[in-house]
């Protein structure tokens, strides 16, 4: 089961805090243990901003992964300035 959750627009180092805040829910209601909700939302949050630190702009999609029996929350960051892309 891959489904996508959800795509948002990363434009500025703001975003960063909103992206993450996301990661953190999206990670709650796929029952991730909350140490690594902390650590995604983190990588995202550093990701993020390494990204628009640069002057780009990004597209972050967050999608529901099922892998051996257990769900995870896949989260991939493209580069819309060379569409690159970096997953966590």
């Amino acid at each position: 089961m891959n489904s996508i959750l959800g795509e948002f627009l990363l434009q500025q180092t703001a975003d960063a805090a909103e992206l993450s805040r996301r990661a953190q829910i999206l990670a709650a209601l796929a029952q991730v243990s909350s140490a690594r909700r902390q650590e995604l939302a983190q990588a995202v949050d550093e990701v993020c901003r390494a990204s628009t630190s640069r002057g780009g702009s990004a597209v972050v999609r967050f999608s529901l992964v099922q892998r051996k029996g257990h769900r995870l929350v896949d989260v991939s960051i493209r580069d819309l300035r060379s569409g690159d892309a970096a997953t966590n």
